[in-house]
């Protein structure tokens, strides 16, 4: 088990992708651990002093609990290093969700997570819509796919 645990810790994420917003320096990660059936998730968090190591290993987390209690995707988490309590959070929010966009739309699923309720079954905010509506489209896409391949 130890041997399994080390090897585990010691893989490096499939995709890493860091943000740097110029307005605030709010500075922000996207690890994908893994893409399980060609997709991966996990919750958005917001915090000050949050570290890329940090993500990473929340990334690695994620990845546990799916492999043990579905869906059958890899895991991922976004992360963004920024005091939630500031005025400007949600501007904040809405220029990363901007830029992190193409790999929501073609394999990464988020969600709200510590300090983004946004993302919680709220489609009433901008960011919620536009999660919800990638993740609607992202599903139909897939499913499309499949059943092409399967009738042909």
């Amino acid at each position: 088990m130890e041997a399994l645990l080390k090897k585990y810790k010691e893989k490096k994420p499939e995709i890493i992708f860091e943000w740097n917003d110029a307005e605030t320096g709010a500075r922000g990660w996207v690890i994908i651990n893994s893409l399980r059936n060609g997709a991966a998730g996990g919750g958005t968090r917001m915090r000050q002093g949050l570290t890329k190591e940090e993500v990473v290993s929340l990334a690695k987390t994620i990845e546990i609990k799916f492999s043990e209690a579905g869906p059958d995707i890899g895991g991922a988490k976004p992360g963004i290093d920024f005091d939630p309590r500031d005025p400007r959070r949600k501007e904040v929010l809405r220029r990363w969700y901007r830029v992190v966009f193409p790999l929501l739309k073609n394999y990464y699923g988020t969600g709200g997570d510590l300090n983004v309720d946004e993302l919680k079954g709220n489609s009433s905010s901008s960011a919620g819509r536009l999660i919800s509506s990638t993740a609607l489209k992202t599903a139909l896409y897939k499913l499309r796919a499949c059943w092409r391949f399967s009738f042909r």
